[in-house]
């Protein structure tokens, strides 16, 4: 559902409660950045993880705009935006 502002108030239906459900919180799908990235970088590297084939389109920086419209659209839901 993504991450609330820090001050945001969250309410929950009260059959949560009912039905003995647990909410736990999670940040970045609790990964450990420093040991994940890692072990992602070699996937990718050893052509385990296909990235390239996840990427829907590639827009240069001037072209933000057009890859958020896309966005919006539905087009273009894995796009990159390239610096050179």
């Amino acid at each position: 559902m993504g991450v609330p502002a820090a001050d945001a108030k969250l309410t929950f239906d009260s059959r949560l409660i009912m039905q003995e459900r647990t909410i736990k919180g999670s940040l970045y799908g609790s990964s450990n950045p420093r040991v994940d990235f890692l072990n992602l970088v070699e996937l990718y590297s050893a052509g385990k993880l296909k990235l390239d084939q996840m990427i829907t389109g590639r827009f240069p920086l001037e072209r933000i705009n057009g890859a958020l419209e896309d966005l919006r659209n539905g087009i273009g839901v894995r796009s990159v935006i390239v610096f050179d």
